[in-house]
């Protein structure tokens, strides 16, 4: 399957994405990639998977080649969800499958808990709900994240981005990446991260976003929306992030220990465990592959 490129208009630009299958005879799979990544994420996992279907791959918000959100205020979670809504609404579809990884995880997660009837199947790659804050913290949560975003805001209107070798961002994204990643699912990511500056590249990802745009809820609010979810789902979960979590020294949190518990108690709710990092859906799709494809053909989702 060849990809082809698109872009939808929205009011602060355009969300692009690049989409693989049939768009009138394929179901259709929305796919969103993890925070400061983009649908290049997908490009070696999709071409594993079923023909039958209609892959979309969006660039989230300011990642890939998508515009980013208007300067001036604070990215909030519940936007990036919103953008989401906006792909369905172009694409007019009323039924369809999700799978995020990571930051887009928890987007569908929180997309299949609010739009519960238009979600049929989701597939969770090592990430489920975002970090929750208790509510006797939430007000100094809220300054703090409200200092943030003005002191980031400063400091970038104030320096230009360096320019880079194609070669050297290659690197740099290895180097800084918070789990192991090869090089060759490297050069996936990178397609869509550069824009041309000067003689060289710059990352085109907003910078906003290394602040970790996470929603300021309860766990109990998390843990209310999972209830509101009526599709099957399947997580997967990453070996290296899984002992990561339970020693907490995850970078984000993935999911947590008591919302996977809550899951279990659905009765259309699996998980697995496989060998990997945190981007192993990049690093070895074959084995991911290998559990996502009997999930979306079985009609029970039983593996």
């Amino acid at each position: 399957m060849k990809p082809v490129d698109f872009e939808i208009p929205v009011g602060w630009g355009h969300i692009a994405g690049k989409a693989w299958g049939k768009p009138n005879t394929g179901f259709p799979v929305l796919c969103v990639h993890g925070i400061q990544d983009n649908a290049g994420t997908f490009d070696r996992l999709i071409p594993l998977l079923p023909k039958r279907f209609y892959w979309v791959a969006i660039d989230l918000p300011g990642h890939g080649h998508s515009s980013p959100f208007e300067d001036g205020h604070p990215i909030e979670f519940t936007h990036l969800v919103y953008s989401l809504k906006r792909v369905v609404d172009h694409f007019m579809w009323t039924k369809f499958y999700v799978m995020g990884h990571s930051l887009g995880a928890q987007l569908c997660t929180f997309f299949s808990g609010i739009y519960p009837d238009l979600v049929v199947k989701a597939v969770f790659l090592d990430g489920l709900i975002p970090s929750t804050t208790p509510s006797d913290e939430y007000a100094k949560a809220l300054c703090h994240k409200f200092d943030q975003y003005h002191a980031a805001e400063k400091a970038l209107s104030q320096k230009t981005a360096p320019s880079y070798s194609r070669s050297d961002a290659i690197k740099r994204l290895i180097k800084n990446r918070p789990s192991m990643i090869t090089n060759e699912s490297a050069k996936a990511l990178i397609k869509r991260s550069l824009a041309v500056s000067g003689d060289g590249f710059r990352y085109s990802t907003d910078q906003r976003f290394k602040l970790l745009p996470l929603p300021l809820i309860t766990l109990n609010q998390c843990l209310n929306l999972l209830q509101s979810i009526k599709c099957q789902c399947l997580l997967i979960i990453a070996q290296d992030s899984l002992e990561k979590m339970k020693k907490n020294t995850l970078p984000m949190s993935y999911y947590s220990e008591t919302a996977i518990k809550a899951m279990e108690m659905f009765p259309n709710f699996t998980y697995k465990v496989i060998p990997g990092q945190h981007d192993v859906h990049l690093n070895d799709p074959k084995s991911v592959a290998a559990l996502v494809i009997p999930f979306l053909e079985d009609t029970q989702s039983s593996l």
